[in-house]
């Protein structure tokens, strides 16, 4: 019986019309040992998202040793769905109260203040617990890829540089007064550290140097 189900669970997932319980029901199902031989072929395809994903986590502060290229997009693709949909549920939620009118007091959809706040205040907490394993993960897996980890400070650093110049551009067409620094640096920057990051990208999906 509980094979029939995990077969008619696999047919729903294949068509995306699996909810988030059922889903955990399958990686949880895969997870295991007890598995019906004709389902063997789907083993992989769950256990490779829930199982480096709780890599990550078990080597939150782990930067010895080194990380596939699986394992580091799995981790980088849970941080982005997860603070995609608590961002944009922020997004959403201010979008409807802004329709309404000016965010004052006589603003009738002001109390969604109290769930957005909430949200936003998660979803800080939620990447601030990604801070770690994320830059291990990275770290490990620019080793398994052939390369000096210490490499990932130039784009620390050029996005932690990028903070004013992007403020500047964003408030660039708020206020007449000349920004302190020339626009044309700011996109300058901007653009750099964008086609550094991308190279990055690049080393990172790199395949495994054999003996590095």
């Amino acid at each position: 019986m509980e094979e029939i189900k995990i077969r008619q669970l696999i047919n729903r997932f294949l068509n995306g019309e699996t909810t988030n319980a059922e889903e955990q029901m399958l990686y949880d199902y895969f997870a295991g040992e007890d598995i019906a031989p004709e389902l063997m072929q789907y083993r992989d395809m769950f256990r490779w998202y829930s199982a480096h994903v709780k890599t990550c986590i078990g080597k939150y502060v782990s930067f010895s040793g080194k990380a596939s290229r699986s394992e580091f997009w799995s981790w980088t693709l849970f941080v982005a769905v997860v603070s995609g949909v608590l961002f944009g549920m922020v997004a959403m939620l201010v979008a409807i109260r802004s329709a309404v009118g000016p965010d004052t007091a006589s603003n009738p959809l002001n109390w969604l203040n109290s769930i957005i706040f909430p949200i936003f205040v998660l979803l800080g907490l939620f990447l601030l617990f990604c801070l770690l394993p994320s830059l291990a993960v990275t770290i490990r897996r620019l080793r398994d890829a052939g390369y000096r980890p210490w490499i990932i400070i130039f784009p620390i650093l050029l996005l932690i540089g990028s903070y004013y110049p992007a403020l500047v551009v964003a408030l660039s067409g708020m206020d007449s007064t000349p920004p302190e620094i020339p626009l044309p640096y700011c996109y300058a920057y901007l653009i750099f550290t964008v086609a550094v990051c991308l190279l990055y990208v690049v080393l990172l999906n790199r395949k495994s140097k054999v003996g590095s």
